[in-house]
């Protein structure tokens, strides 16, 4: 997952700690079977890509 969000993401080499937690943070989404509130696009596009649920912090209210 990491390689695939580091893929699309194209963020600065230093930024990636910041994509290891947000990929920590998926994977145990996914594994609970829980859905992801993110507002990063990318980062639910990987989500969804490997199967787990995402959806933007609008959709809440």
């Amino acid at each position: 997952m990491l390689s695939r969000l580091k893929e699309i993401d194209g963020k600065p080499r230093r930024q990636n700690l910041n994509q290891i937690r947000d990929i920590v943070i998926a994977e145990t989404a996914i594994k609970l079977g829980a859905t992801l509130v993110s507002d990063d696009a990318k980062l639910r596009s990987v989500v969804e890509e490997f199967g787990g649920k995402a959806v933007p912090s609008s959709d809440l209210s």
